[in-house]
């Protein structure tokens, strides 16, 4: 921001606040202060929007000081107030308090991302990032895999007969399609997907056309078996 034309203070709870006062003078008003403020003030809620505070110091007629009424405000109070005002003046202090917050909330957030906090979060978040399934994991798609071939080839004895030509390119598919060469590498962010993938396998069409031909082989034995006894 190239000038400041009001100050920001932040309180010690890191709320921005600004001071009434400072408003008041830069819109340029022609009214009194407190008749200024109690007619802006109306729609405004007490120690949520704005809180009096007694601020600076001026000098009365015989050279003493004296601390003279003043008020807190959020900023988007004095945004409010600013746009009420129906001035370019106002116009552009509020253009200015937008972008002071934009200022105020891109220098929190690279605090908060040069935190140490921060620098452990990316830390487990790195770690949780890489971490692999554990073998009671790896147990359970094993068993979906198996259970998908059974379901596939319907019967006890055609997953007897058969099942290898389902489990082996169920296994290759899923390591395609979650960059792995092995279970085990599987990570752990992508257990869920990969139980779904499972749950969900078709074979193509060649292993389809294979497992009939292999169920037709065996049945035709069979039949060859059965005419040879009769």
């Amino acid at each position: 921001m190239n000038q400041e034309i009001i100050k920001v203070e932040q309180n010690d709870q890191g709320e921005q606040r600004v001071s009434a006062r400072e408003l008041y003078k830069e819109l340029e008003v022609k009214k009194r202060f407190s008749v200024w403020f109690e007619m802006n003030s109306k729609q405004l809620i007490e120690f949520e929007d704005y809180r009096g505070v007694l601020s600076g110091t001026q000098q009365n007629q015989y050279g003493g000081v004296k601390q003279i009424q003043d008020y807190s405000l959020t900023v988007d109070a004095a945004k409010e107030i600013a746009l009420m005002s129906g001035t370019e003046k106002g116009k552009q202090i509020r253009k200015y308090f937008i972008q002071v917050e934009k200022e105020y909330r891109k220098m929190e957030t690279l605090r908060l991302q040069q935190s140490p906090i921060a620098e452990l979060i990316r830390k487990v978040d790195v770690l949780l990032d890489n971490q692999t399934i554990n073998s009671e994991q790896e147990n359970v798609l094993k068993s979906l895999r198996r259970e998908r071939a059974a379901f596939i080839l319907r019967t006890p004895e055609r997953y007897k007969n058969n099942s290898q030509l389902l489990l082996k390119p169920m296994s290759h598919d899923l390591f395609i399609a979650f960059g792995i060469t092995k279970l085990s590498q599987l990570k752990t962010k992508d257990f869920q997907m990969a139980r779904g993938f499972l749950a969900y396998w078709e074979p193509n069409d060649i292993i389809a056309a294979k497992i009939g031909y292999q169920s037709a082989k065996i049945a035709s034995k069979g039949i060859a078996l059965y005419n040879s006894v009769g």
